[in-house]
């Protein structure tokens, strides 16, 4: 995603830009821009509306613009002390939870695989628990001691995980 560019005559910062470049806020992003032109293109009188929508909002940002630039400009240093401070709070967080930087899909699946594998692990030790006072665990088990029981959130992202897999074939 391209930087946001900064308003006519005015100032861009760059704590903005580096929150929409994360993939979460930049994926977000274009989602929502999607479903505003699936509306907007389904149908002539919303297309309409909404593109008299678009001109008066950039009309008032342009009036916004011209009648705020000399306070801007006398708060310029502030802002920039602001903003800057911004940046490093953003920089520590992307240090610290490196997460951030992951495309949505992939922290959704790295989240779910560890949770998944918490899940497993807790099913193993009841089902171990279960041969241990002499139940059958074998619905849970298969009958042969290992465990395969998963909770039902488990188990559907198991499924939609090995579905995105496609097999390898060798000739």
């Amino acid at each position: 995603m391209a930087a946001v560019p900064a308003p006519a005559g005015g100032m861009g910062l760059e704590s903005v830009n580096k929150i929409t470049q994360l993939p979460v806020v930049e994926s977000t992003i274009g989602l929502a821009s999607d479903m505003y032109k699936k509306v907007k293109d389904s149908n002539s009188v919303v297309s309409a509306a909404l593109g008299a929508a678009e001109s008066t909002a950039q009309s008032a940002v342009n009036k916004a613009v011209e009648v705020g630039r000399p306070v801007a400009a006398r708060l310029q240093g502030p802002i920039q002390r602001v903003d800057s401070a911004l940046c490093t709070g953003i920089d520590f967080v992307e240090s610290k939870v490196p997460a951030v930087k992951l495309p949505p899909k992939e922290m959704y699946d790295r989240v779910m695989g560890a949770v998944c594998s918490v899940c497993g692990y807790g099913m193993q030790k009841i089902n171990e628990v279960g041969q241990l006072i002499g139940k059958t665990a074998s619905a849970a088990t298969g009958g042969d001691g290992t465990a395969r029981a998963q909770c039902p959130q488990c188990a559907q992202a198991q499924a939609e995980r090995e579905k995105r897999i496609v097999p390898v074939k060798v000739d």
